[in-house]
C-alpha cells in the first residue's frame, strides 16, 4: 500500500556563495555533526544532526506562507508543495491560497504551480494534485493553454513543471461548471486523486464529458494516458449520482490503483469497482448460502485498498459470509471475486490496514476483548486486529471522542500508530480552561494530546507524548499533527516512521529548552524522548506541516527568523533537515547599494545553547513555574469577515489573563502601497477577562474592497501583560467575493 523511501542524502562538500567557493564544515565537528557550522544557538540542540533551512523565498512581496494550507513532502523531501496568502516568486496567479513547489538543489528554489486565472477568477484553488516526484501537477483554469482548450470555460490540464509553460489537456467544457466543481467554488472540491506519476487521475463533475454521460447528476470519471471513461455507470446500466455517496473529496484513503486501471467508489452505501475496459462490478453483496448474489448490501465507513487495487477491506453492517455473525471487517479479492470475514465482529469503524494486509486498525463502541471494559460501557475504543489469526488487541479507550479517524497517523509499515485524543487515555487529567479548540467546540475545556503505541511491543502501554509532567500548566489549545488536518492527493500529513519516531506541534512547554507559550514542533524518538525542532524561545508560533518518507526532512511554518537570510516578520516554510544547512542562507540580505535596510538590519536572534540532553516528557519534572501571561483571540468567522467587508467594522473579542492594555492593527497592500495601516484599535482591561475591540476600516481600505471585493490584511494583537503577540491573516470580502 505504501512506497519505501529513498536513502538519506549526504552533506554537500562544497557550496557557492556570492560567486566565491566556500568550503563546507569539517567532516567531524565538536558536536559530532559534519554540519556543525549551521547548528548555532538554539539550532545546536536539534537532534539527528539536523539544521534549519528556509524553504520559502526571502522575497515574498508581503505574503505569508499559509500554515492552515496543505504542506506535502514529495521526492523524498527534496521537493515540497505548500500554499501562500498571495503571489510571490513569479507566480502566475494571485489567489488567497497560491500554490508553490519548493525544490532543493544547492539552495531552495520556488516556483508557482497554479496556472493564470482570468481577472474575474475568484476561486482559491487551482492546483489539484502533484506527482510523487514533484515534476507534474493537475491544474484547472478558465484560460485556454493548449490545443482543444476553451477560453473562458473549464480546462483541466496535466502540467509539466520541468518546463516554463507545458500543458496537456485532460478535459475542456464551454461552461465554468466543471471549473467550479473541481476547485470547490460551490462546496467541496471533486478531484479524487491520481497515480504516482499522474498518468491517471479520477475526478467528479456535474458536467457531462462523454456522449453517454448522464445530465444533471455528478459523475465519476477516470482519465488514463489520454483516455477518458465514465466510471460511475452501475452494472445494470444506470447512472449513479455521486453527489451524496460518501466519496468525500478529502480522500483519506486512495481510490485509484497504482497502474491507473482500477477505481473504486461508494454509491448508496454500497461498494463498487470500475476496471478500465471491463466496466463496474458490485463488491458488497452477500456470499451466504441461499442469499441473492445480485442484491447490494450496504456498508459503513472508509474502504482501504491495496496499492494494486486487487484487494479491498471494508466494514460490513451485517453477516456477509457463512462464518460471520455480526458486523465486522471483510476482505474482498478481485482475482476470484471472493469475500472473507477477517474478524472484528462488533467493530464500528475500519481505520487503516497495514501494507501487507496483516494488521487492521479498527474502532468499536462495544467491548471486543476482556481488558477493554464492560459490555454496558459505550466509550469508543481502538483495537488492532490480526487478519490472519483473528486475534484482537485492545489499544486505547476514548471517553471523549472528538476528531474522528482523521486524527490517526500510521507508520508506512502500518505497525505503529500516533493519534490525537481529547480523552485522558493514559489517566493524566487533561481538563484545563485554557484549552478551547477552534473547530471542536465539544472539546472546550479539555486539552488534546498526542499518544503513540507500537504493535511490535504490545506489552508496552500507550504513551502520551504531549501530556508533560504532572501539574504542568497548559498554554492551550492542544497538540496536533498540524492544524487543520489537511489532505492532498489521497493522504494526510505524515507524522510517524517505521522506527517509531513521531512529530507534532504543541503550545505547551514539554522540555526545559521550551520557554515560550506558543506552538513549537517536537520530535519523539523511542528510548530518547522528546526533542525540540524549533527554538522554543520565540513569541512566534510554529505549526507542523509534513515529514519526508524517511523522516530526514521535517517541514513546518513559522514567522521566527531561524536563518540569517530570513529578515522579515512574515511566516515562512522551513525544514529541519538531517545533515542540513545551506551556506548561502547564513548571510543576511543586503540592499543593492551594499547596506542593509529595514528588517534586514535586524540581527538574527542569538540563544545560548543548552548542552544538556533533552529528555522525554515522561522522564523528568519541570520546576514550579508561574503561569505565563495569556492573550487569546477569537479568530473571526467567514461570515463575520463578509459582514465587516460590507459595514467596514469588525468587532474582535479577546481574552487576557491579567490587567493591561491591548492593541490591534490591520495592515496590508492598499492602493499599491504594501503594509499600509487599514485599522487600529486599543482597549484596557482592569483585570483578567474579555475585551472587545472595534476595528474600523480606513476609507482607502473600504474603497479597495468596493473595487476588488476582496482585501487581505495582516492582524496583529499585542498586550502590555507580556503575553506573546497574536498574528494571523484575514481576508475581508464584499458581496461578490468569497471568504477564507
Amino acid at each position: 500500500m505504501r512506497r519505501r523511501l529513498s536513502p538519506r542524502r549526504g552533506f554537500a562538500a562544497l557550496v557557492l556563495l556570492g560567486g566565491a567557493l566556500t568550503v563546507a564544515p569539517p567532516a567531524q565537528a565538536a558536536d559530532g555533526c559534519a554540519n556543525a557550522a549551521f547548528r548555532s544557538g538554539a539550532g545546536a540542540r536539534l537532534p539527528d544532526c539536523r539544521a534549519w533551512e528556509q524553504v520559502s523565498p526571502v522575497e515574498k512581496d508581503g505574503n505569508d506562507v499559509v500554515n492552515s494550507g496543505t504542506i506535502a513532502s514529495v521526492a523524498g523531501g527534496d521537493r515540497v508543495y505548500f500554499n501562500a496568502a498571495g503571489a510571490f516568486a513569479g507566480a502566475e496567479s494571485v489567489l488567497y491560497d497560491t500554490a508553490y513547489l519548493g525544490s532543493r538543489g544547492g539552495d531552495w528554489s520556488t516556483r508557482g504551480t497554479d496556472p493564470g486565472l482570468t481577472p474575474t477568477g475568484l476561486l482559491v484553488k487551482a492546483t489539484l494534485g502533484l506527482s510523487e516526484d514533484g515534476t507534474h501537477a493537475v491544474v484547472v483554469t478558465s484560460n485556454a493553454l493548449a490545443a482543444g482548450a476553451i477560453e473562458g470555460g473549464s480546462n483541466l490540464y496535466l502540467r509539466d513543471l520541468t518546463q516554463p509553460a507545458s500543458y496537456r489537456l485532460i478535459a475542456a467544457t464551454a461552461t465554468r461548471a466543471m471549473y467550479e466543481d473541481l476547485t470547490g467554488f460551490g462546496g467541496q472540491g471533486n478531484y479524487i486523486g491520481g497515480t504516482a506519476d499522474l498518468s491517471a487521475i479520477a475526478f467528479q463533475t456535474t458536467t457531462p464529458l462523454l456522449a453517454d454521460a448522464p445530465v444533471g447528476v455528478r459523475s465519476l470519471y477516470l482519465w488514463h494516458d489520454g483516455r477518458l471513461s465514465l466510471a460511475s455507470r452501475l452494472p445494470d446500466g444506470s447512472a449513479a449520482d455521486m453527489s451524496y455517496d460518501g466519496n468525500s473529496p478529502s480522500r483519506r484513503q486512495h481510490r485509484l490503483s497504482d497502474d491507473g486501471t482500477r477505481l473504486w467508489f461508494r454509491f448508496d452505501r454500497t461498494l463498487y469497482q470500475y476496471v478500465e475496459g471491463e466496466g463496474t462490478t458490485l463488491i458488497t453483496r452477500s456470499h451466504r448460502a441461499g442469499d441473492d448474489p445480485a442484491r447490494a448490501v450496504q456498508i459503513d465507513g472508509d474502504v482501504v485498498a491495496s496499492r494494486d487495487g486487487r484487494t479491498l477491506w471494508f466494514l460490513g453492517l451485517q453477516p456477509l459470509t457463512d462464518d460471520s455473525q455480526l458486523s465486522g471487517i471483510y476482505r474482498w479479492s478481485a482475482g476470484d471475486d471472493s469475500l472473507a470475514a477477517v474478524g472484528g465482529d462488533g467493530a464500528a469503524a475500519l481505520i487503516d490496514v497495514s501494507a501487507d494486509g496483516r494488521l487492521a486498525w479498527i474502532g468499536a463502541r462495544s467491548s471486543l476483548t476482556p481488558d477493554s471494559g464492560g459490555p454496558a460501557d459505550f466509550d469508543a475504543r481502538l483495537y488492532l486486529l490480526d487478519t490472519q489469526s483473528g486475534e484482537i488487541r485492545y489499544v486505547a479507550r476514548f471517553s471523549r471522542e472528538i476528531g474522528g479517524v482523521d486524527t490517526y497517523r500510521f507508520s508506512p509499515d502500518g505497525r505503529r500508530v500516533a493519534f490525537v485524543s481529547f480523552s485522558p487515555v493514559t489517566g493524566v487529567d487533561n481538563a484545563d480552561a485554557a484549552c478551547r479548540e477552534p473547530g471542536y467546540p465539544g472539546a472546550d475545556g479539555f486539552c488534546g494530546n498526542v499518544f503513540t503505541w507500537d504493535a511490535g511491543r504490545p506489552e508496552e502501554p500507550v504513551r502520551c507524548l504531549s501530556c508533560g509532567p504532572p501539574g504542568m500548566a497548559h498554554a492551550g489549545p492542544s497538540a496536533t499533527f498540524g492544524r487543520p488536518v489537511t489532505f492532498f492527493d489521497g493522504r494526510g500529513s505524515r507524522a510517524v516512521t517505521d522506527d517509531g519516531r513521531v512529530w507534532f506541534d504543541s503550545p505547551d512547554r514539554l522540555v526545559p529548552a521550551d520557554t515560550n507559550s506558543v506552538g513549537d514542533v517536537y520530535e519523539y524518538t523511542p528510548g530518547s524522548g522528546l526533542s525540540l525542532l524549533t527554538s522554543g524561545t520565540s513569541g512566534e508560533p510554529a505549526g507542523f506541516g509534513d515529514v519526508s518518507e524517511d523522516g530526514r526532512d521535517v517541514f513546518f511554518v513559522t514567522a521566527e527568523r531561524l536563518v540569517p537570510q530570513d529578515a522579515d516578520v512574515l511566516a515562512d516554510l522551513y525544514t529541519a533537515r538531517v545533515g542540513g544547512g545551506i551556506a548561502g542562507q547564513q548571510v543576511a540580505p543586503r540592499q543593492a547599494g551594499g547596506g542593509c535596510g529595514g528588517d534586514a538590519c535586524r540581527p538574527a536572534p542569538t540563544v545560548v545553547p543548552d548542552s544538556s540532553p533533552v529528555p522525554g516528557s515522561e522522564l523528568f519534572a519541570l520546576p514550579a513555574q508561574a503561569p505565563l501571561p495569556r492573550l487569546t483571540v477569537a479568530r473571526p468567522s467567514a461570515s463575520a469577515l463578509r459582514a465587516a467587508g460590507t459595514s467596514g467594522r469588525l468587532v474582535l473579542p479577546l481574552r487576557v489573563s491579567a490587567a493591561g492594555t491591548v492593541r490591534a492593527t490591520l495592515q496590508g497592500r492598499i492602493g499599491g502601497t504594501p503594509q499600509r495601516i487599514a485599522a487600529r484599535a486599543s482597549g484596557k482591561a482592569g483585570a483578567a477577562g474579555t475585551v472587545r475591540l472595534t476595528l474600523r476600516l480606513s476609507a482607502a481600505a473600504r474603497r479597495q474592497l468596493r473595487r476588488t471585493h476582496r482585501l487581505r490584511l495582516r492582524l496583529t494583537v499585542t498586550s502590555t501583560t507580556g503575553a506573546p503577540a497574536y498574528r494571523t491573516t484575514l481576508t475581508f470580502t464584499s458581496k461578490k467575493g468569497g471568504s477564507r
